[in-house]
Formats: structure tokens, sequence, C-alpha cells
């Protein structure tokens, strides 16, 4: 049985690891600070360790026990993380009744971001896959049905104003939005509000899978500043202490 009436779809992202935006009312982020500056670490020790191993030979094989314990220690740190974010994700949609997720996907992910080189770097960096995989599963097993939903052009269609979501490849030239991005983390609508502009591509992914499920909504102020979650402090959030 579905783990309840209300209907989510999430975001993932860099900045913010991932977004919510729930038919209830209800926005939240993750922030992606910790995964971003551990990426940054771990592919300057990389990096460093490379070099040093390569020295002279241009050609030559990187290979090392050095090399390998710093790409373990990334490895299980993307893992613990990755874990923990999946569970207390899946706690929340819980907690809001939320018995069907929409999560935002892209097939062309790796290969086809466009967001400059810096932004490029971080968002390939991030196993997007790995997570919805995690996500997905524990999702499954909470009774909450896990939908996916090709994403393109969520975050530049205006929800406030419903305005159409094409698909990237298909119809294009549909692509006419009533809003704009005022920076980056910022979207404003046809009618003024400045809503988060992942939460409003979390409630835009949900949208274009269930085109009818905004419909009478018409107070999106909830994705004006959500709630805002540090990963590194879930731990503590999940042993009662505080967040």
């Amino acid at each position: 049985m579905p783990a309840g009436k209300n209907f989510a779809g999430v975001d993932l992202g860099t900045e913010n690891l991932a977004a919510i935006a729930c038919t209830d009312g209800y926005a939240a982020v993750y922030k992606g600070g910790a995964v971003l500056s551990e990426n940054r670490l771990f592919a300057k020790e990389k990096a460093e360790a490379v070099s040093i191993i390569t020295r002279g030979h241009s050609r030559m094989h990187a290979s090392s026990h050095h090399l390998d314990f710093i790409s373990r220690k990334h490895g299980f740190f993307m893992k613990d993380i990755f874990h923990k974010t999946t569970t207390d994700l899946v706690l929340r949609l819980k907690a809001h009744h939320v018995g069907t997720v929409v999560v935002g996907c892209n097939k062309f992910w790796k290969q086809s971001v466009r967001l400059g080189k810096q932004n490029d770097q971080n968002f390939v960096s991030v196993p997007h896959d790995r997570f919805r995989q995690m996500f997905a599963y524990k999702a499954l097993r909470a009774g909450i049905t896990v939908i996916e939903q090709e994403e393109s052009y969520t975050s530049k269609a205006d929800l406030a104003a419903g305005d159409y979501i094409p698909t990237y490849g298909v119809d294009d030239e549909k692509a006419a939005f009533s809003g704009y991005r005022i920076k980056r983390g910022l979207y404003r609508t046809h009618d003024g509000q400045v809503l988060n502009a992942d939460c409003m591509a979390a409630a835009n992914i949900l949208r274009k899978a269930f085109p009818d499920v905004w419909k009478g909504h018409t107070d999106f102020s909830f994705l004006k500043v959500p709630y805002s979650i540090d990963l590194v402090k879930l731990d503590h959030k999940r042993s009662g202490r505080a967040a």
C-alpha cells in the first residue's frame, strides 16, 4: 500500500544535492557543500599522487597503494553521505504522507551538461545515478511509489504561470517561459514571486509527470525559503540532537 496521499518531486543537483517539493506545502533542500568540498579535495589529492607517480614518464599508468587508499576513502565518504541523505529523505516523505515521488533524471546527464567549466566538473563528479538507486530502493521498501521523469526545461518553466514544459530534442520549439532566473538559486515568476529555483524545478518535475498535480494551488510561497538540511549534521538530527 502507498505510504500516503500526497505527491512530491525531487530535483538532484550540486549546490543542493537534492531539493524537494511536496503537494502539502513542504519544501526542503539538502545542501551539497560537503560533497563538493570532498570532490575538490579528492581531485587535488589524486592529481598530486598521479603527478608524483608518473614524474618523468609521460605515458606511464599511475598506480600505487596511496592512490588506492585515497580512492577508497573517497568512495566510503560518498557512500556514507548518500546513505544518510537517502534515509533522511525517505523519512521526511513518510512524515509528510507522500505516497508517490517523482525523481528528475536525464540519461545524457554526464555527456550533455553545459553549465560552465567549473559547474560541469562539479555536476559530473556527483554520482547521481547511485543516489537515485539508493533512494528508490529505500522508498519502495517504505511503500512509496517511485517514478523517474525526464527533467529537461523544469528549471526554466514558470510553475506559477503553469508554463508548458517541453522535452529536449522533442518539442524545443515550444520552449517559451513566463519567468526567468535572476541568479543561480533564485527564480522570478511572471507575477513577481522569487522562488528557490531548485525547489521550483522539483515541483515542475512532479508536474511534468502529473500535469494536473498542482491544479487549484495558487500560493507557492512555500517554495521561497525551503527548509535547509546540512548533510554533515544528519547524524546529529537522527540521534535527537540539534541539527
